[in-house]
């Protein structure tokens, strides 16, 4: 299987400032050619009928356009007010227009805007909202009949800023339509399956932040709450539609957290403590218990130091990473996927699921050197 591409295109912007103004027009417009191309290289008996024999070719265009205009006005030293507001024309065309897989013309309108206040020198509020649009893509229409998701994402924050700390929280709300979910399952060459699912929503607060707690020593967390659902979701089981009510989307795990602790012994030395916790999530959309992927906490070390050295090279970084130093046995990743039984019982349908995992490393090592002239 081949793939002959080319991508080409322009972008433009422009500037405008001016006492409480600052205000940016741009665009871009870009296009994509791909030939898929399929090939048999060699067959065990004698069935291809000529060598490098071609079983399929197809041709796929995309053209991509948009424009956008952003604007920020301050209202007073305090409170900033922006926006931002995108056309976007989006044009498929698979296999040619009359025979093809996908012969599709699409046009957005994605606003966003929202308001900054600053509380004192160090702490400032923020709300927002956007409305976006996103198309299917090659893979989508293979795998079915898809249509654009539609966003709704209202954003609410608070940041907190010294010279020895940055702290952000950030809540928010992402209302979906239509959005294109990964089921679990894989094509025949490995890529996620995805479907629309009508109503859905992300729900959850983020923290992040970065603090100096001593000279040498920095702190470095993230921590993301969350509920991601699909709402009245509904699904064919044991031959028939079978309504679960709201599920859990596909790997979309609940709770994230990770930390970052750094040491700098000395000038151009680093050591830090990679610290990672992903909670439970399934890897299909009906919460089924053989489509659960289990928890995991892993732990790793980077090492990376900077010489200076004065001829030839301006710098050069050595890095060492020592993953999974703790030697957990984990899994991260995997598949899910169903098929109806027809056979044992003809008067009979019933759903069988079966899933894959992909297990990861135990301890592991990863060295590098950077040369900068």
């Amino acid at each position: 299987k081949i793939l002959d591409n080319h991508f080409y295109g322009f972008t433009f912007s422009g500037n405008y400032t001016q006492n409480q103004w600052n205000i940016i027009l741009g665009g871009a417009a870009n296009k994509y050619e791909g030939d898929h191309i399929g090939k048999v290289l060699w067959t065990k008996a004698g069935v291809s009928p000529s060598p490098n024999h071609e079983f399929y070719f197809d041709q796929s265009t995309k053209t991509d356009v948009n424009t956008y205009l952003k604007a920020n006005y301050q209202i007073t030293q305090k409170i900033n007010l922006y926006a931002d507001m995108q056309m976007r024309w989006v044009s498929y065309n698979a296999n040619g227009e009359d025979t093809g897989l996908v012969a599709d013309t699409f046009s957005f309108f994605n606003p966003k805007g929202g308001i900054n206040y600053d509380l004192n020198t160090k702490i400032s509020l923020y709300i927002s909202y956007a409305k976006a649009h996103r198309e299917p893509n090659r893979n989508d229409y293979e795998n079915g009949n898809p249509v654009p998701e539609e966003l709704d994402d209202f954003e609410l924050g608070w940041r907190f800023v010294t010279t020895k700390a940055k702290i952000n929280i950030n809540g928010y709300y992402m209302r979906y339509k239509n959005q294109l979910v990964v089921t679990g399952a894989l094509n025949d060459v490995g890529f996620p399956i995805r479907e629309n699912v009508g109503d859905s929503y992300r729900v959850g607060i983020e923290l992040d932040g970065s603090v100096q707690i001593h000279p040498k020593v920095f702190v470095n967390p993230a921590i993301t709450i969350s509920q991601n659902k699909n709402k009245n979701f509904k699904t064919l089981w044991n031959g028939e539609m079978t309504y679960l009510g709201d599920t859990n989307i596909a790997f979309s795990p609940d709770f994230v957290a990770s930390n970052a602790i750094s040491y700098i012994p000395f000038k151009g030395f680093q050591v830090s403590l990679l610290t990672k916790y992903v909670g439970k999530q399934f890897m299909g959309n009906t919460d089924t218990a053989k489509s659960k992927l289990e928890g995991y906490y892993v732990n790793d070390v980077s090492l990376n130091y900077n010489w200076y050295p004065k001829k030839v090279f301006q710098s050069i970084q050595f890095s060492v990473l020592l993953n999974n130093i703790f030697n957990e046995k984990y899994i991260s990743n995997g598949y899910y996927y169903t098929y109806d039984d027809t056979w044992s019982n003809p008067n009979n349908v019933s759903t069988i699921e079966g899933a894959g995992y992909y297990p990861q490393a135990m301890l592991n090592m990863l060295g590098g050197v950077t040369l900068n002239f």
